[in-house]
């Protein structure tokens, strides 16, 4: 979680739903919002949000299949410049996404075009509160599941590998820089 993800609206939401026994959040990772929310979890002895430090490989499948949906989010002004990988990831995984941040950017796009997550205005963490506390776990299995086939059908390594070939091709690489790796 570091500059560019928006956490405000996360933050918000976190302390309302402080005694909601239903919902729990784990983080896991590292960057400047990361620890920001690590201290305001001891700061408020919130109970229902744990930390994580950075996974090793083999065991993110485990941490990435832990919840029903994944959080991803982004700064306003940023969309066009970034897509958080961790949407990606989630898809992998056949996880629904809620993303906070712009409507204007590629996610946001990508979840309402494949049904496989919710989009929350930055700012609004009633929004987010909401939706939290009305999904269910079909829900998100349903939702993850459309993400999970737009990210074969779409995403993966034959369909990224055939984009860049076409790019090579419409730049005019010459063919020996094709094969180096």
């Amino acid at each position: 979680m570091g500059r560019a993800h928006e956490i405000e609206t996360l933050v918000a939401a976190l302390t309302a739903l402080a005694d909601e026994p239903r919902i729990g959040f784990v983080f896991s990772g590292g960057g400047a919002g990361w620890q920001q929310l690590r201290r305001l979890q001891q700061q408020y002895r919130w109970t229902h949000v744990h930390f994580l430090p950075y996974q090793p490989q083999e065991k993110l499948l485990s941490l990435l299949n832990l919840s029903d949906v994944h959080l991803v989010s982004l700064r306003a002004g940023l969309e066009g410049w970034l897509v958080p990988s961790k949407f990606y990831a989630s898809l992998a995984v056949g996880r629904p996404v809620i993303y906070i941040g712009p409507a204007a950017s590629e996610v946001a796009q990508q979840l309402q075009i494949h049904a496989c997550g919710w989009q929350i205005t930055p700012g609004r963490p009633g929004e987010l509160l909401d939706l939290l506390c009305r999904l269910d776990p079909a829900t998100c299995q349903a939702a993850g599941l459309r993400g999970r086939a737009a990210l074969l059908a779409h995403w993966d390594k034959p369909q990224a590998l055939a984009r860049w070939q076409q790019l090579l091709v419409q730049w005019d690489i010459p063919h020996e820089l094709e094969h180096q790796p």
